[in-house]
């Protein structure tokens, strides 16, 4: 936690500036991360914040899901502590999800044609041969 910087006070109870860091593999069973503060944490088990996700993961909506492991934990915090709320803060990140394919944008596949073999765009010449080509004797 950011208060444990430079906290004489905190430092003699155990708080510490040093990052806990743990390092897992992701398997393709996995379907989304959570990202919370202890105020999340503090009464909802992994089991329960999972079955509060699934149903947006499944319909691809990460930000409710995070608004209902949110308004969850303030539900908890109230009934069982009442008068003191711990921060509450989540961010959900959902791994692997197949959006619905959308057609590509022409003008972005016509920038990647004019990438020639050496890597260099040829985008400023293919915008003045538009301009020519729009000219008219109507429109001067």
């Amino acid at each position: 936690m950011t208060r444990s910087f430079g906290d004489e006070v905190a430092s003699r109870v155990g708080v510490t500036a040093e990052p806990e860091i743990l390092e897992l593999d992701l398997s393709p069973e996995d379907k989304f991360i959570v990202l919370a503060s202890d105020g999340v944490w503090e009464f909802l088990s992994n089991d329960q914040i999972a079955k509060i996700v699934m149903p947006y993961f499944e319909c691809k909506n990460a930000e409710k899901a995070a608004e209902a492991v949110v308004r969850e934990s303030y539900l908890k915090w109230k009934e069982e502590e009442d008068d003191i709320i711990d921060d509450i803060t989540c961010v959900i990140i959902f791994l692997d999800v197949k959006m619905p394919q959308q057609e590509p944008n022409i003008h972005l596949q016509q920038q990647y044609d004019d990438i020639d073999e050496e890597g260099e765009s040829q985008i400023t010449e293919v915008d003045e041969r538009k301009e020519s080509d729009n000219t008219s004797p109507a429109a001067n």
